[in-house]
């Protein structure tokens, strides 16, 4: 059988029999679990007959629309059994269906809103079929499984569908999916190719460390090529897909709220399917585990203290671990010796900590576990980097952590941090077959490893054909570390235009580490020569002050009142300092004084140190005063995309206000503009020699010292 979707999912049906394939996780009336593989095989052929029953020829494109029930697994499936091509859409109001021969939708009020209703559809919500008013009417998909088995029953049926089958060749197209464009960076749709997906199935399973009898958390909608790539492998391997719609949801409901019940939906599901795998965007993950967290947390303002005790406990231990193992944080290399030296640390780090850290595992661990399914090893996470913070904690309760970077020209996954080296910070090499390389964004000069440029990927999955040795330009900007990890930044042109540099995610990151800090976005100001400006946006993690304060924030309100207090402003000003600057750990040597100092300045040793502070000369800024904290966090769905990942041009557009409030305060020729979440900044100009090494070495000069709570 050709390396088409359909024939290795048959392939997989036949070989795990027995095994399950779905589990209902939610209480969906549409959802069509528990089923084993060949069960499974006889009901995705079913949809298939349906599809062809109404009178669907081979290559119809069929689109789902907003689909969050279940029974779209089951559609979709069963579309591609059938020789069709599912094109996956955003919503009703995106157009994508005009084109499409049969639209599937969640019910008939979403079927109203279509632009343009095709001649066939299927509703995924029982009892809605009949009632559409005008035009054909719908048909449940409960009916059209039905009308299935009467296909299949004759020996022309059966051999319709055979004949479909064996008419699909590797280079057609499997399904067509939404991208934001590697190239352009517009909205556009992107085929992809029965091969190129073939491809991402059979090497996935041995990236991920999967495993025949895998139970995987399927959240519906799948709202990414690589969630599709990801589960589709699971299935695939002889693992089960635990299928969870949000159908529960509100059609009407506002973003926030709808993102607010996916989230519980998800918690729940954890317990009932108790998956070994799930599947999440960074932000989803957060949320995810702050939820759990406040469940497993007691109640009491010393509880909540111990609480974060033993994750610090937890959290150093796996830290140290992962030194003793060589792993370290977004893979940065050094000399021999110090790798020597790092490792040794490491485990002498982790095995001081070793009863400490089975005491916290004992307390808070297992919880967190218990409250996570009780079975779950590994979460692979894509579309943003993953905050250390989450990362350790689930490392705390034995989850592993793999971050996966992909686009959906590429069919999915480009790269993924591998189960047996899980490089925190990046996102592991690229897969077999597949390759990575690194250029010079203006010159396209090759650049090696370390060093920063514009992603370039190739392989299997990114085209079809003579095609598949031309480098695709994703538009990204990273670098390759010295084992070959993948250690993407974002959008060259987004980064560029909207944070002032490539070095804003890297920023970010550090800026979130802080347990007060939910959230950081790196803004900047319209480029106007050499006084482009920029500054910090800062989510405050109300559920963290409210335990350091030892006062009840309840609402958004009471929080924005408290952080116009001298002591809260202090505080973040301390954390935001400690994350950017890092000073060291020991006290630094005396500065050698008089003429000594002079000649080290201005020598090759005081250009060096100059260079350096040039790039800590914004940290001190924002350190003193050049942010703005947030009582609420970015608004779902507008500012922060489905991934997680921050949409920067929506949110200079809708704060342009703050943000130009913010920035607007080193002016030349001005002061610091009075505003209540902005004290006056420090000046980015190139330091002095002298200045320049203070900077450098951390010896901050009393009037731009973190202020002491």
């Amino acid at each position: 059988m050709r390396r088409t979707l359909s024939g290795m999912l048959a392939r997989s049906f036949a070989a795990h029999a027995d095994r399950p394939a779905l589990l209902a996780a939610s209480a969906d009336p549409g959802s069509p679990g528990p089923v084993s593989h060949r069960a499974l095989g006889e009901l995705v052929r079913d949809v298939a007959g349906g599809f062809a029953s109404l009178g669907l020829a081979r290559g119809d494109r069929i689109a789902f629309v907003g689909t969050r029930r279940a029974g779209a697994l089951l559609a979709e499936l069963g579309a591609a059994f059938a020789g069709l091509v599912p094109v996956f859409t955003l919503g009703p109001g995106d157009g994508a269906s005009g084109d499409a021969a049969a639209v599937v939708v969640d019910d008939v009020a979403s079927l109203a809103r279509l632009a343009r209703t095709p001649e066939h559809a299927v509703i995924l919500r029982a009892g809605d079929a009949g009632s559409s008013g005008d035009g054909p009417a719908p048909v449940a998909l409960e009916e059209l499984r039905a009308r299935g088995r009467a296909f299949r029953s004759t020996d022309a049926g059966v051999r319709s569908l055979q004949e479909r089958l064996d008419a699909v060749q590797p280079d057609d197209v499997a399904y067509v999916v939404a991208s934001a464009g590697a190239r352009s960076g517009e909205a556009r749709a992107v085929e992809v190719r029965h091969g190129a997906i073939v491809h991402q199935i059979t090497v996935l399973p041995d990236a991920l460390g999967l495993r025949a009898g895998d139970v995987a958390l399927a959240p519906l909608p799948l709202a990414h090529a690589i969630d599709r790539a990801v589960l589709l492998a699971v299935l695939a391997a002889g693992g089960a897909l635990a299928v969870t719609g949000a159908g529960e949801v509100d059609d009407d409901a506002s973003t926030e709220t709808t993102i607010a019940a996916e989230v519980e939906t998800l918690a729940r599901s954890l317990l009932a399917a108790r998956p070994s795998l799930i599947v999440a965007n960074p932000g989803r993950l957060a949320a995810l585990l702050g939820v759990i967290e406040e469940v497993v947390r007691e109640p009491g303002h010393a509880a909540t203290r111990v609480h974060r005790l033993l994750g610090a406990i937890g959290a150093a231990h796996v830290h140290a671990r992962r030194l003793s193992q060589g792993l370290r944080p977004r893979g940065r290399s050094e000399p021999f010796l110090r790798r020597i030296v790092a490792r040794s640390r490491g485990a002498l780090g982790a095995a001081l900590l070793e009863r400490p850290a089975r005491f916290a595992r004992d307390r808070l661990g297992r919880r967190l576990a218990d409250a996570l399914g009780g079975r779950l090893r590994t979460v692979v996470a894509w579309g943003a980097p993953v905050a250390d913070a989450t990362d350790l904690a689930l490392a705390t309760a034995g989850v592993t952590v793999l971050e996966a970077y992909g686009l959906a020209e590429a069919a999915g996954v480009v790269a993924v941090r591998r189960a047996s080296r899980p490089v925190p910070g990046t996102c592991g090499p690229a897969l077999p077959a597949s390759a990575v390389r690194i250029v010079d964004p203006e010159t396209g000069e090759l650049l090696g490893r370390g060093r920063d440029g514009a992603i370039e990927v190739r392989g299997p999955g990114v085209a079809t054909g003579g095609a598949r040795e031309e480098w695709l330009a994703t538009g990204d900007l990273g670098r390759l570390t010295d084992w070959g990890e993948v250690r993407p930044d974002g959008p060259a042109d987004v980064l560029d235009r909207f944070a002032g540099g490539a070095d804003a995610p890297a920023i970010e990151a550090r800026v979130a580490s802080s347990p007060f800090i939910a959230r950081a976005v790196v803004v900047a100001s319209p480029r106007e020569g050499d006084g482009r400006r920029r500054g910090l946006l800062c989510v405050v993690d109300r559920a963290a002050l409210a335990a350091e304060l030892g006062e009840a924030i309840a609402t958004d309100a009471d929080l924005a009142a408290r952080l116009q207090r001298d002591d809260v402003r202090s505080l973040f000003v301390n954390e935001i300092a400690r994350t950017l600057l890092q000073p060291p750990a020991t006290p630094p040597r005396p500065l050698p004084r008089g003429r000594l100092l002079t000649r080290q300045a201005t020598g090759l040793a005081g250009r060096l140190f100059r260079r350096l502070a040039e790039r800590r000369a914004p940290a001190v800024a924002w350190a003193t005063g050049r942010f703005l904290l947030l009582a609420s966090d970015l608004v779902a769905g507008v500012e922060i995309g489905p991934a997680g990942r921050v949409r920067r041009a929506e949110l200079a557009t809708r704060r342009a206000a703050e943000i130009a409030d913010l920035l607007g305060e080193v002016a030349a020729g001005r002061g610091a503009t009075p505003t209540p979440n902005a004290s006056s900044p420090a000046t980015e100009r190139s330091p002095s020699p002298r200045r320049a090494l203070e900077l450098v070495l951390g010896v901050l000069p009393e009037r731009l010292r973190p202020v002491k709570v």
